[in-house]
């Protein structure tokens, strides 16, 4: 405006817009185009330092949150890296402790099918027993009719005896009555009496034998039978062993299938839990390097001086801050109850339209600077 002002003095000197010259009009106009266009450039500049203001605010807010939101996702990032490890290393030696189980399931399923075997054999020699044992006690029962039988023929032979003696001794007596005749026929009866007698005695002493022969087969008789009822329940014990064991040996070997399913699954759990443990540092990776665009993002938005009661935006010589972000995290809660205890952080409040003071510099009560009103 002084330049104008000088300008206007030394066209006045040479007569151009003297109150009679033709120049006069067109000189006030393009100062008052030049004076509009500067209200215009002053205008235009406020609301575009205002909008520069707001925005970097915002992206101040905006870099204040990723950097905290990148700290603790780094932070959540290195725990869950840390946990996936842990579970990594548990569920090999899970493997591991399952791969021993698989070979004692193995083992014991080998031990219970040649109990099995053994337990089929053992019941086939019982059933064989048994057999031997039921013919002992049909042969003993026809041991037993005989002796019976042999019984009644000595009882037979004892009355024989018996009527022998009395015919014998008949025959004596009418021997004696016949006098000197029938003394030889009276010898020939008692000699008939003495065998009749001895065969009565040897009668009689067989029943006794027999009788304690038919007793012995007896008890013999139920001896067996008790040996085959014995024998009996040992089969049927034999037969429900061999049904448990074998039982146990399908059991086993299920359950040594499903042990191996088992392990088959851990060891697939194992790779993915590696898998896991491998994106889980990735991810800390890149949430630090997250972590230190933010703080780079920041460091830039520090350079201009931003305040809420001001507009004004100052450019100031670029010097490295402090990382927000510390180089030991802290390790977070990362549970839901955690979670829901801690507080939300509050933005930085971003105002639309921030109190901007636009005094030109040098401007007195009574204009601006050295401008005069025309």
């Amino acid at each position: 405006m002084r330049e104008l002002l000088a300008l206007k003095a030394k066209f006045a000197e040479e007569g151009y817009i003297a109150s009679n010259s033709k120049y006069q009009g067109a000189f006030w106009l393009v100062v008052a185009c030049i004076s509009i266009g500067t209200c215009l450039s002053l205008t235009i500049g406020y609301f575009i330092a205002r909008w520069f203001t707001n925005a970097l605010l915002e992206v101040d807010a905006i870099a204040s949150t990723l950097s905290s939101a990148s700290s603790q996702l780094a932070s959540a990032a290195e725990l869950l890296s840390s946990g996936a490890q842990e579970q990594a290393s548990s569920l090999e030696e899970t493997a591991a402790s399952l791969e021993e189980i698989t070979g004692t399931i193995q083992q014991n399923a080998d031990n219970a099918q040649q109990a099995n075997r053994l337990s089929n054999s053992s019941r086939e020699i019982a059933e064989r027993g048994g057999d031997v044992t039921n013919k002992a006690v049909v042969g003993m029962s026809e041991i037993n009719d005989a002796s019976k039988k042999i019984a009644d023929i000595i009882t037979t032979i004892d009355e024989i005896a018996f009527q022998t003696n009395l015919l014998a001794l008949n025959a004596a007596v009418e021997a004696a009555r016949a006098g000197e005749q029938g003394r030889g026929f009276a010898v020939v009866a008692g000699e008939v009496r003495n065998l009749a007698q001895r065969s009565a005695g040897a009668a009689k002493e067989i029943k006794v034998l027999i009788q304690d022969s038919v007793s012995k087969v007896q008890t013999g008789s139920e001896l067996v039978n008790q040996s085959g009822s014995t024998l009996g329940e040992i089969v049927g014990s034999v037969k429900q062993v061999t049904e448990l064991v074998a039982e146990i040996a399908a059991a086993s070997r299920e359950q040594s299938v499903g042990v191996e399913q088992v392990n088959r699954a851990v060891t697939q759990m194992d790779h993915v839990t590696q898998s896991n443990a491998a994106q889980t540092e990735e991810l800390a990776s890149t949430a630090e390097s997250l972590a230190a665009q933010a703080q780079h993002l920041q460091s830039v938005v520090d350079q201009f001086h931003l305040t809420k009661n001001s507009g004004h935006v100052q450019p100031i010589e670029y010097t490295a801050s402090k990382p927000r972000v510390s180089s030991t995290r802290p390790r977070i809660q990362t549970t839901s109850a955690s979670m829901a205890k801690r507080p939300a952080q509050p933005r930085p409040a971003v105002h639309d339209e921030p109190d901007f003071d636009l005094e030109p510099v040098g401007a007195g009560a009574g204009g601006y600077g050295n401008f005069e009103e025309f």
